[in-house]
């Protein structure tokens, strides 16, 4: 009998988002567009989204927050691994309810599963 661990975080996972259900939105980790125009001072191209369909959305501990690493409006997002293609980097955006939050951390475990990005307003 073989156990498969990566099955095994996937069910825990999809547990931990029933749980925690009122806490979920919708929302897209963008690629902000790359060019910019030195005449305009404005960016060029397109931004690139991916649509995220569930996060799990919420304010860190008051014990986590430092003041420095994790400041008092940052923010905690959760999602599957699964939901987008590329690696998520923090060259990239999490836009919830039309907001964009800088990506400042990133974590993903049980096995590759989960994302785990602390979010800052700009």
């Amino acid at each position: 009998m073989s156990c498969n661990l990566t099955r095994v975080f996937i069910k825990t996972v999809d547990a931990v988002f029933k749980t925690f259900s009122d806490f979920i939105v919708s929302g897209d980790v963008v690629l902000p567009a790359s060019g910019y125009n030195t005449v305009t001072g404005q960016t060029t191209g397109t931004e690139t989204v991916y649509p995220i369909a569930e996060i799990i959305f919420i304010d860190y501990e008051l014990s986590k927050i430092d003041g420095q690493i994790i400041r008092k409006l940052d923010k905690n997002a959760l999602f599957r691994v699964s939901e987008i293609t590329p690696a998520v980097t923090d060259e990239m955006l999490l836009r919830v309810d039309s907001v964009d939050w800088d990506i400042i951390n990133i974590e993903k475990y049980p096995s590759d599963v989960l994302y785990n990005i602390q979010v800052r307003r700009p």
